[in-house]
């Protein structure tokens, strides 16, 4: 085997790069890739600063998605369950309002 690949999450790599690190001799044909779980959580973040600002939150809390003091966590990625369903109803809305803005209904001819 010519290299090893090894996933691990975010606090588990900090930790195998200190040792890689320290001995690039040895480790030299390790590699260290970070999960799914931290990619999702950045992607969640990334979508909470393009959103923050434009009601999205006040939505989400009337809506009853999630609680004010949640919403923060929501944003930053930080709240993996609430930010995952959150964002999967967003999603479906911003589905809904295109169809309903950009697609016109067919009409059948009698």
């Amino acid at each position: 085997m010519t290299y090893i690949y090894i996933t691990v999450d975010a606090g588990a790599a900090a930790k195998f790069y200190h040792v890689l690190w320290n001995n690039p001799q040895e480790f030299d044909k390790v590699l260290i890739h970070l999960g799914d779980f931290d990619g999702m959580m950045a992607f969640f973040s990334i979508i909470g600063k393009i959103v923050q600002g434009s009601g999205f939150e006040e939505v989400v809390y009337q809506a009853g998605l999630c609680t004010s003091g949640g919403i923060k966590g929501v944003l930053s990625g930080k709240h993996y369950n609430r930010s995952w369903r959150i964002h999967e109803c967003f999603a479906e809305a911003i589905e809904r309002l295109f169809c309903e803005t950009l697609v016109k209904p067919v009409v059948q001819k009698k």
